[in-house]
């Protein structure tokens, strides 16, 4: 869960910076909703609530995938 939380991070922090530099922005009707000043912290949240998911399932892919890998038994 720390390396799903450091990707999250990770995720926020490019979304604020490209939220800031205009190279993200919300679409209608998000964008009427939330008040101007809130968008770039909107989408910074966004963004490493999208990665915690992301990453979250990733990672819990690769677990399930390992478990399975060390019970299979080997063929001959």
């Amino acid at each position: 869960m720390a390396v799903v939380g450091a990707f999250a991070l990770g995720a926020g922090l490019l979304g604020w910076m490209l939220a800031r530099a205009g190279a993200v922005y919300l679409l209608e009707p998000l964008s009427s909703n939330i008040p101007p000043e809130k968008h770039v912290v909107f989408l910074a949240d966004m963004w490493a609530h999208s990665a915690s998911y992301l990453f979250g399932f990733l990672g819990g892919f690769l677990v399930c995938v390992r478990v399975w890998r060390s019970r299979v038994a080997p063929t001959p």
